[in-house]
């Protein structure tokens, strides 16, 4: 799932979606046979970068629901 902010809302991707095109990004450019368990500097980058998405769509969530008054 993308991120998207339509009629239903705001919608954002979750820590295994995101981790999931992150992988899929790095296999693209380096190949099907790259190594990206969390113990490679690799894998290492791939949670790095997971859980700033996390937290920047964590905050946006917030702001999102923060114009809501029944909020």
């Amino acid at each position: 799932m993308s991120d998207s902010f339509d009629e239903n809302g705001l919608q954002t991707a979750t820590a295994p979606e995101l981790r999931t095109q992150l992988e899929s990004a790095f296999k693209d450019i380096y190949g099907n046979d790259i190594v990206l368990d969390s113990s490679t500097p690799d894998g290492q980058l791939i949670n790095i970068l997971v859980q700033k998405g996390v937290d920047v769509r964590g905050l946006i969530s917030q702001l999102y629901n923060s114009f809501n008054p029944d909020n």
